[in-house]
């Protein structure tokens, strides 16, 4: 919902870290495509003060890590 509406990064981490307060991930209980987009809408880390956006985008970096590494080693 909010990917469409904020118009900055910097508009996305805050209602980005609004929204995970109390979640994980932004659809479901697992990384989905909703998550994948969100993260390459925000081009970088949000600031620390948006704690909540941090750890999912941290969380979702290091995804990206696992999966470049596994689509390298095939």
């Amino acid at each position: 919902y909010f990917m469409g509406v904020c118009k900055s990064p910097s508009a996305l981490a805050v209602a980005l870290n609004d929204y995970l307060t109390s979640r994980s991930y932004l659809a479901g209980f697992s990384p989905s495509q909703a998550d994948q987009k969100a993260f390459k809408l925000l081009h970088r880390p949000p600031d620390p003060q948006h704690v909540h956006a941090l750890r999912w985008y941290r969380h979702i970096a290091s995804l990206q890590l696992d999966l470049n590494s596994e689509s390298s080693s095939e």
